[in-house]
């Protein structure tokens, strides 16, 4: 389990396969989605109901999932 701050800044829990994948994006920044096998695209696509990542379209035209900031400015 790994708590992790979601779109609106509450925090969230997420298993630990969750978390691994979770880990993977922050670490990469960017996660394409033409990379992914079909269960970590489908474990993607909870993660984003789920409001953990988010979609995004990169200005090259590329469909990819990055972490909403997990660190608040003061």
């Amino acid at each position: 389990m790994k708590a992790v701050k979601c779109k609106d800044g509450h925090l969230s829990f997420i298993s630990s396969h969750d978390a691994k994948l979770f880990n993977k994006i922050d670490f990469d920044k960017f996660l394409d989605i033409n990379t992914l096998d079909e269960t970590t695209l489908h474990q993607c696509e909870e993660m984003y109901k789920q409001n953990v990542i988010r979609k995004i379209t990169t200005k090259e035209g590329k469909v990819g999932y990055k972490i909403y900031p997990q660190k608040t400015k003061v």
